[in-house]
């Protein structure tokens, strides 16, 4: 394996899927000359890697084995054999996850047989009853999740230690919880969640510095706050004038910047299979807020499924004069014909559909155009539109509030549905358009293929930061934040990013890196997120050298921030006993220091007093 690898996934309750960034932040570099500026650190690009299958996502669908000499089977072959063994397959495992089989939406899944298998309680979650044995939810979630470490480590070359994992923003502690554990099971050292309606609106690259997102607007807005002047004619007047009064005008255009801070209200649905979820986030400076999200369920992709079903089964009979409603094995047949007619009729004007021996005997073919698929379909396509109305209703907001507006999800692909969205919104595509263009259904894992590059940096011998936890509910809104963002120093005089500006506070994190040939090791903690390390504030600098019996060069270091600003850090050497447990070697050394804002050093009780000169 080539290095350690972090990943994205997006367990979903038809299909999950697995994306990962390239190794680092590209750099670009701008002009050749000595004297151009420093490289510009960009934001990761992040692809969805493909199965052995070689498909983008991999079907939520588990076989059981019969005995012991055969495999766990997942994915395609597993969904493409479920009619041979429905007694022991499983799918739409994350409905399972964490319920047990009282809650409403089991009670739901179970009266509409979405499993062929009974249910019982295992503890407090649901399990299924298999040849006789009782598997759990939890349990066989776990198996996708080994296929996706493994499709993963085998797409990127890399030792994959850590995923970031989307969460629905609605869901309760009990299914999130047994997400995480089913991926720590299968391998994942270290797990972080994130809200997919988050990881949605990174994708799109919504956390970008705001005013990328309405150049436009803030275009104007600076013309108008500086007169009508353009920025070089600005500058030229600024030349003219004394130091006092660029001192002043500079200091008026930061308290305005303040003040007028864009503030961009993005709204994301996400279809999903049995429920769409709408969610309005705010974009304020590159900080991502979610302020509401409503969730209907009963409208989805299933749903739309189920209606082309039952067009198709009206054809058949009227063909043949064989009623199938109540025939689940010609159903089966027929639902898995209609969802691929469904993916085709995205893309395509017309398909054809055909089952052979589809009931006694006789087979049925029917060609679906797009229009009469639309009208077959329409209802259903539409209806998941609804929490869009329901959510700016609740925030008493119109449509002519919202600046930017995603979809997410696979049904998100369907033409009726995507352009009955902006006809909603009353806008155009262009007016509400997103900064990267993305696949719907490849939104939220790819989100969050970028968040585990943010979270897992890979930098010279840095790797920063393997763990990072946020407490205080997570709240934003709630919860005190960096004023500034901070940095480490890295070779070539430039600065790595750790903590972003308005992180949440308090957090905790660590990460490793390596000390030079002769054990010394020096680190400096940079309050700013500029990329040449010399523009930032010096705030902390750790400083050792190993003891000649210490021969490891790996240096584990830890950062942690109240929430009253107060940053402690310490470094220490590392060694491995044979079980790969780390274990400390010798005495740490320790720092403390107060956050930088605005730009000033706050530095407070350093103690410097084992820091090389």
């Amino acid at each position: 394996m080539a290095g350690i690898g972090y990943c994205g996934i997006d367990f979903g309750v038809d299909c999950c899927a697995v994306a990962m960034c390239n190794d680092a932040f590209p750099v670009k570099h701008e002009g050749d000359s000595s004297d151009a500026p420093p490289p510009i650190m960009t934001r990761p690009v992040p692809d969805a890697i493909v199965n052995v299958m070689g498909e983008r996502s991999t079907p939520t669908v588990v076989q059981v084995p019969k005995n012991s000499t055969e495999e766990y089977v997942i994915g395609v072959t597993a969904r493409d054999q479920r009619r041979r063994c429905e007694d022991r397959t499983v799918s739409a495992l994350k409905l399972a996850l964490g319920n047990a089989i009282t809650e409403p939406k089991m009670q739901e899944a179970i009266a509409s047989k979405v499993w062929a298998m009974p249910l019982v309680n295992q503890g407090e979650e649901a399990g299924f009853t298999i040849q006789g044995a009782t598997i759990g939810a939890t349990e066989l979630a776990t198996k996708v999740m080994q296929q996706l470490s493994t499709d993963a480590a085998s797409g990127s070359g890399k030792d994959v230690k850590g995923c970031v994992l989307a969460v629905h923003p609605n869901a309760s502690d009990k299914e999130n919880k047994a997400l995480v554990q089913a991926a720590r099971n299968a391998g994942f050292e270290e797990v972080i969640t994130l809200p997919s309606n988050v990881a949605v609106a990174l994708a799109h690259g919504f956390d970008k510095v705001a005013d990328v997102l309405g150049a436009d607007d803030d275009e104007d807005d600076d013309a108008a706050a500086n007169g009508g002047e353009t920025k070089g004619e600005e500058k030229n007047s600024q030349d003219e004038q004394g130091e006092e009064e660029e001192e002043e005008e500079e200091e008026e255009e930061e308290e305005a910047a303040i003040i007028d801070s864009p503030v961009k209200r993005i709204l994301v649905l996400d279809v999903g299979a049995r429920s769409a979820t709408a969610s309005l986030l705010l974009c304020t400076n590159g900080l991502l807020q979610t302020v509401k999200t409503v969730t209907q369920e009963g409208i989805g992709g299933w749903y739309i499924d189920d209606s082309l079903v039952q067009f198709c089964t009206k054809q058949f009979q009227r063909t043949s004069q064989i009623d199938i409603s109540a025939n689940t094995t010609a159903l089966s047949k027929l639902l898995s014909e209609c969802q691929k007619a469904k993916h085709a009729l995205s893309t395509a004007k017309d398909t054809m559909l055909g089952v052979e021996a589809l009931a006694d005997g006789v087979d049925f073919q029917m060609r679906l155009n797009t229009a009469r698929y639309e009208a077959e379909c329409g209802d259903a396509m539409l209806a998941t539109l609804g929490p869009i109305t329901a959510l700016l209703d609740a925030l008493k907001l119109t449509r002519e509030d919202v600046d930017k507006a995603v979809l997410a999800g696979g049904s998100a692909l369907i033409p009726k549905l995507r352009d009955g969205f902006y006809t909603h919104l009353n806008k155009t595509p262009e007016a509400v358009g997103t900064i990267n263009a993305v696949d719907p259904s490849e939104a939220v894992v790819l989100g969050c293929a970028i968040h585990a590059a943010q979270l897992f940096l890979k930098s010279g011998n840095l790797t920063v930061p393997t763990q990072v936890t946020e407490r205080n509910g997570g709240d934003p809104m709630a919860a005190p934040a960096t004023p500034s963002g901070i940095s480490v120093e890295v070779e070539g005089g430039l600065a790595v990013e750790l903590v972003p500006a308005n992180a949440v506070l308090p957090l905790n994190m660590s990460f490793y890196a390596t000390a030079d040939e002769d054990g010394s090791f020096a680190l400096t903690l940079l309050g700013g997120s500029k990329p040449k390390a010399s523009d930032n504030v010096r705030m902390l600098e750790l400083c050792q050298k190993a003891s000649s019996d210490v021969a490891s060069k790996d240096v584990k270091v830890s950062v942690s921030i109240d929430d009253k600003g107060s940053v402690t850090a310490s470094a220490t050497f590392v060694e491995y006993n044979e079980e790969g447990e780390e274990l400390n070697v010798g005495a740490p050394l320790e720092g403390a220091c107060m956050l930088v804002s605005n730009g000033n050093a706050a530095l407070n009780e350093v103690d410097v007093s084992d820091c090389c000169a």
